[in-house]
């Protein structure tokens, strides 16, 4: 027995030979190809396993193909761009990926390690490439880069979800909920165009919502019997279509409406508030789609969101137009409150139906005194030119609504044509809705308020309770303007039957004027009157009554009546004032008025009194003036027996002023600012010229303001003509 070698010496290992035979029909039977070159790139030797790869015949390789022409082209230009620069300055190149095109046409991924030798026998150079099949790891790598890009695509689809659940959270209108369904939405699928459709209420019809463009085919889809798309949309499930030709026959209306708009696959998810189908949200595709179940879940995660956004902004909507429709009531309130007249009345009336409930036109019809004939008060928006009266029979929609008391709707043009052909409405051509509303109260009614609308169709029941309250507060508000109207006219006939006339008085020039202190009302409580002798003497009484309105006017009748007839048989301002007191304590009304007296002889000597009213002011003819303090007492009925009077002496060319305490008092200013400025007045005053100096006086003062209160102002000037002979 042999004994092995050891390390220090003694026989030395032999390598084990492999006959040649052994190595040829290795290297050809090898699990890899093997192919040599020469100096030229033909191919000279080719082993088995790369010939059974490739398909050919040796004789069909060696000597007549160079390895670069079986690559697949791109990799021949990769070979000569890349390998063979390599492998002159390396002499070797290893693990380049190409593909082999095999005889039959197909191609075969492999990896090559590519060296060049010389051959030991001839020393010649040989370029040797080894040859490994990469099939299975082709295909590993390219499960890989699919499972890379199907992940991406995954995240890109939750970060979608995320952006539409962020949209949505912040969406707070219908609006803006169908906005971030349509813009994000195309986003989760790959070349994909959004749609929304919304269901209008108690129809089978849905309406795009959006996009909506000039270019959209179709923009309302219509289900007038059911059919099997509606059915699945119904129960919460996904219409998938993935061939709309293929699926015409299952559903042909949807089918037909999509292949119109251009779409070949689309998926159609339901939109469900409850039981009841809101809307669609559509998918559509321009090319043949297969849809996958990630797509599918997007598309029903993306429906399930904006159920719940649609839900809640259309409580919102609901809620803003709840408030916006009880603010609108409230201004309207607000306005007829401010509306004293009619004319005020039914000009709040037109104003509030284009500005409060979006009319673009409006009627207010009123009956008549006989309550037969209809008189169109005011229009707005509908040429706005008042018609005449018709009668209560004709053929009208604001006679209908007369009539039968009821609101009366014609949803078009078209419909009001064909019940009131010679409506006076139908002179305007483009109209929609039109919608009649009785104006009633107590007593029957009153009149129409006709509005009319851009849109057509029936008004929502929301819309038709705020035009009723509306017409409530109208009614309401025009029966109190014919009331204040009714009563002006009747404080305007006595206010013109109390006021006094001013007589010719030989030997005085007396100017007067007075205004109410109200807007709307005639008649006030301060009063004036003036009594002239033939022998040149002249009395003026001027008094303010407490109160404003009819009361006020009637007592300040009463008290003007008292004056002049005390005038007639008194002769001191002392006299006249205890005979008011009198009269005062025994007449309602006229208790604590104020009252200014003077009486004047012809040759202008007198006596003057004052219970509780502002100081005349004389103005001198040299343009001094004098504030007259003197003769001083309280308020008629407060005084009793105690009344004084004072002297006074107007020259010729000399001006006294009368007046009551509207003329100087104010709510921003002090009383004697407001004298100061009445004495700079009466001093700038030409008393020379004619009449209009009381009315000058007192625009002056209000210097442009309105009168807060009543305002009387008398002049009386001392002209010097000689009074007539009594005799």
């Amino acid at each position: 027995m042999t004994a092995p070698p050891t390390p220090g010496g003694g026989q030395a290992a032999t390598k084990p030979k492999i006959p040649v035979d052994d190595l040829a029909r290795l290297v050809d039977t090898s699990p890899m190809g093997y192919i040599t070159a020469g100096p030229d790139g033909r191919i000279d030797h080719v082993n088995s396993t790369f010939a059974r790869w490739v398909g050919f015949d040796r004789s069909e390789l060696v000597g007549q193909r160079t390895f670069q022409q079986l690559l697949a082209p791109g990799g021949r230009i990769y070979y000569d761009t890349h390998v063979r620069p390599i492998l002159d300055m390396n002499e070797e190149v290893r693990e380049i990926a190409v593909e082999l095109v095999c005889a039959d046409g197909s191609r075969l991924p492999v990896l090559i390690n590519v060296a060049r030798r010389v051959r030991p026998s001839t020393g010649e150079a040989v370029i040797e490439t080894v040859v490994f099949d990469a099939t299975e790891r082709r295909r590993y790598e390219q499960e890989l880069v699919l499972e890379r890009r199907l992940a991406e695509l995954s995240e890109a689809r939750l970060q979608f979800l995320y952006d539409v659940v962020a949209g949505l959270a912040t969406a707070t209108t219908v609006d803006e909920v169908v906005e971030v369904i349509r813009t994000r939405g195309a986003t989760s699928v790959t070349g994909v165009t959004c749609s929304v459709w919304l269901f209008e209420p108690g129809e089978r019809a849905a309406v795009r919502a959006a996009p909506v463009t000039p270019s959209a085919s179709v923009d309302r889809i219509e289900f007038p019997d059911g059919g099997a798309a509606l059915d699945r949309l119904l129960d919460g499930e996904l219409v998938v279509l993935a061939d709309c030709e293929q699926a015409r026959k299952a559903y042909p209306l949807l089918c037909g409406w999509l292949l119109e708009a251009g779409r070949r696959s689309a998926v159609i998810a339901p939109l469900l508030d409850g039981a009841e189908l809101s809307g669609v949200i559509s998918y559509g595709f321009d090319e043949l789609h297969d849809f996958d179940e990630q797509e599918l879940r997007v598309v029903r995660s993306l429906s399930a969101q904006a159920e719940l956004a649609l839900s809640r902004t259309a409580a919102l909507e609901a809620e803003r137009r709840s408030r916006a429709r009880l603010s609108s009531l409230q201004r309207f309130t607000s306005l007829l409150a401010g509306a004293v007249t009619l004319d005020d009345v039914i000009d709040s009336i037109v104003e509030s139906a284009t500005t409060l409930l979006g009319a673009v036109g409006v009627r207010v019809a009123l009956l008549d005194e006989t309550r037969t004939k209809i008189l169109f008060a005011r229009g707005g928006g509908l040429g706005g030119e008042e018609t005449e009266a018709v009668d209560v029979d004709e053929s009208t929609i604001a006679g209908e609504v007369i009539r039968t008391g009821k609101v009366v709707v014609r949803e078009s043009r078209a419909a009001l044509i064909e019940s009131f052909p010679t409506s006076p409405i139908l002179d305007e051509q483009c109209f929609g809705r039109v919608v009649g509303a009785p104006l009633l109260d107590g007593d029957g009614p009153l009149g129409a308020w006709v509005l009319v609308f851009d849109e057509e169709g029936p008004p929502d029941d929301d819309d038709t309770k705020l035009i009723q309250l509306f017409v409530e507060q109208a009614a309401q508000a025009i029966r109190r303007g014919q009331q204040f109207d009714l009563e002006h006219r009747v404080a305007v006939t006595l206010q013109q039957s109390l006021l006094a006339e001013v007589p010719d008085a030989p030997g005085w020039h007396v100017d007067t004027t007075y205004v109410p202190g109200s807007d709307h009302l005639v008649v006030g409580g301060d009063l004036f009157d003036v009594t002239a002798f033939e022998d040149g003497r002249l009395v003026v009484v001027v008094a303010d009554v407490v109160g404003h309105g009819l009361g006020a006017a009637a007592a300040m009748g009463q008290l003007r009546s008292a004056a002049k007839a005390l005038a007639l048989v008194l002769s001191t301002p002392a006299a006249l004032l205890r005979g008011l007191d009198e009269f005062a304590s025994s007449t309602l009304g006229v208790l604590y008025s104020s009252v200014g007296c003077v009486m004047l002889d012809a040759g202008g000597a007198g006596r003057y009194g004052c219970a509780g009213h502002p100081h005349p002011v004389l103005r001198r003819a040299d343009g001094t003036t004098l504030i007259l303090e003197d003769g001083r007492s309280p308020l008629l009925g407060v005084a009793g027996e105690l009344r004084s009077d004072a002297e006074i002496t107007i020259e010729l060319g000399d001006t006294l002023a009368v007046f009551t305490d509207g003329l100087v008092e104010r709510r921003d200013g002090h009383v004697d600012d407001e004298v100061d400025r009445l004495r700079a007045l009466l001093t700038s005053t030409d008393f020379t010229e004619p009449d209009g100096h009381a009315h000058a006086l007192m625009t002056s003062m209000l210097d442009g303001a309105e009168p807060t209160d009543d305002i009387v102002v008398v002049c009386v000037t001392r002209t010097g003509d000689s009074p007539a002979d009594p005799s």
